[in-house]
């Protein structure tokens, strides 16, 4: 499945006489090298190109700049529809260690179909954007926190059987999330639900943090 990024960019090669790669992460870096030398004999920066486009490059999920900009759209859709909404902040758990052990090509790999379990893993309705490094933030519409609880569970098993199916170092994979849960607000304005949304994405990474420094002091030897 290719985001829209991905097609608008493949559509933007064709028209300069070549394709893209989309099967490996080294095979679509060299594509963008290509397309990038393309552009520039044109006078265009792909980068700022790319900036434009609401999507993270290496996993195909919402970018932080679009996270940023609308994720609050979200809440005032599900403000309209009567819904609650659960925000989520994830991160891996002693993720960063696998640079040095794998190196940064084998991770971004790893980060990579991370990114296409989530994907197979969220109702087309649900949302999630790669908030930078090995952070994703969710928005579930609609879900108590059993079952929020449960999808993410979910996505670590997708993630390590995606892991396995691409052969990639199998690691077991281990979210620390916390939890933001707003009940619908009929009479929220716009401007009041874009400050809404960034205190719940605020508050569901403080949980987190509190949750993965649970994790550490437990696991630390008595």
């Amino acid at each position: 499945m290719k985001t829209d990024t991905a097609g608008s960019l493949e559509t933007l090669a064709q028209a300069l006489g070549f394709s893209l790669d989309f099967e490996s992460t080294e095979a679509l870096r060299r594509s963008n090298r290509a397309l990038a030398d393309a552009l520039a004999t044109r006078g265009i920066d792909l980068a700022r190109l790319l900036a434009q486009y609401p999507n993270d490059e290496l996993t195909g999920l919402g970018n932080k700049n679009d996270l940023l900009r609308n994720g609050w759209r979200e809440l005032a859709e599900a403000d309209r529809e009567g819904q609650h909404v659960t925000v989520v902040f994830a991160d891996v758990d002693d993720f960063k260690p696998l640079n040095t052990k794998y190196g940064e090509k084998k991770v971004d790999e790893m980060v990579a179909a991370g990114g296409w379990a989530i994907q197979e893993v969220l109702r087309s309705y649900d949302r999630a954007w790669r908030f930078g490094g090995d952070e994703f933030v969710f928005v579930f519409k609609g879900k108590g926190l059993a079952n929020v609880s449960a999808l993410m569970q979910r996505v670590e098993k997708k993630w390590e059987s995606r892991l396995i199916q691409k052969g990639l170092p199998h690691e077991t994979i281990r979210l620390s999330f916390g939890f933001c849960h707003m009940e619908p607000k009929s009479e929220r304005r716009p401007e009041t639900a874009h400050q809404a949304f960034d205190a719940a994405v605020s508050e569901a990474n403080l949980r987190m943090r509190q949750v993965k420094a649970e994790k550490k002091a437990t696991a630390k030897p008595q």
